[in-house]
């Protein structure tokens, strides 16, 4: 398929550009009609350390070269149908990944190696009450995922998706779980995975885990301000096909992906309004490049400790 070019853009712009509604996984009671959240995470650099030989680079290639990263991630959902017992939202998420390097080495071309990575996906999300307590759910998320400043191909299409089945322990849904199957990206190549969701809330302690994705747990200290802990997993696959600009670099695809935690505090400063500061350690820090026989070529993996990492985050809920 031949590529549709795209001039060259901000990634931040284009973001905003697409953030009329992401969807946000959420499987316990709906207590907002919508949601649109803004979080921003910074990376120092660190060292790459599984430097190895291949075909295409000697060993000590990368020797030295360290590699820090942004990410931007924007997201939320607004309602297709929502009823007593079915809901389907629906949205758009928007994940940017900067990449900034340190002591590139000079026998390889700058312009070869993939800085500012994209994916775009649409989601939608079904829920189905059974009864009083029990639910089903299911969500599709297709989309692409690429390097900017080249053209779109047939390569760049992503599909994830998620199915669960899930029970209210309380009538106001304060304690909820659920399990079921995932198809995702985090790790960095689409993989199938189990999905374990569990909900509590009891007076000024909320705790909330969306595994694989995501956990947290906090306490209520002041009416408008809760403190915490944190954990993500982040991560995606993205096709970089440079073969139409520069048809001497090999890389094709680069899989990229994390895992971090620490504290948090949120601070609910207007009405449906909340901003979250975030801080602690990353670990497992991952960019693997491939050619286009899915032969890996470089391995750009940091310390599996690294130092710390900063978050900023909004959200505003929607209400009904």
């Amino acid at each position: 398929m031949q590529a549709i070019k795209l001039p060259f853009f901000k990634p931040c712009l284009l973001s905003l550009i697409f953030t009329l509604g992401v969807f946000f996984p959420q499987v316990r009671a709906q207590k907002a009609s919508g949601l649109l959240t803004f979080e921003y995470n910074y990376w120092d650099q660190a060292p790459m350390s599984d430097l190895f030989q291949t075909s295409v680079y000697p060993s000590q290639t990368f020797a030295g070269t360290s590699w820090g990263a942004h990410t931007l991630y924007l997201r939320g959902y607004l309602p297709v149908l929502d009823k007593s017992r079915t809901k389907l939202y629906s949205g758009l998420q928007v994940d940017w990944l900067g990449i900034q390097y340190e002591a590139w080495p000079e026998s390889q071309d700058p312009a070869a190696r993939p800085e500012n990575l994209v994916a775009l996906s649409y989601v939608l999300d079904w829920q189905q009450r059974l009864g009083t307590r029990a639910f089903l759910g299911l969500q599709a998320a297709p989309g692409i995922s690429f390097n900017t400043g080249r053209g779109l191909d047939s390569d760049d299409w992503i599909i994830q998706g998620l199915a669960y089945a899930g029970m209210h322990f309380k009538a106001d849904s304060s304690l909820s779980g659920a399990l079921g199957l995932s198809y995702t990206n985090i790790l960095g190549k689409p993989r199938l995975l189990p999905y374990l969701q569990f909900y509590w809330h009891y007076k000024i302690i909320e705790l909330s885990l969306e595994l694989p994705f995501e956990a947290q747990a906090s306490i209520a200290i002041f009416p408008r301000w809760k403190i915490g802990v944190e954990g993500y997993v982040r991560g995606n696959t993205y096709n970089l096909d440079f073969e139409e600009d520069m048809p001497g670099s090999p890389f094709r695809e680069a899989q990229w992906s994390t895992i971090y935690g620490g504290g948090m505090i949120t601070w609910h400063f207007y009405k449906a309004w909340q901003v979250k500061l975030s801080g602690g350690i990353s670990a497992n820090r991952t960019l693997e490049l491939f050619d286009g026989n899915e032969r890996l070529l470089a391995d750009f993996d940091t310390e599996k400790l690294e130092g710390l990492y900063l978050g900023l985050g909004i959200t505003h809920r929607f209400a009904r």
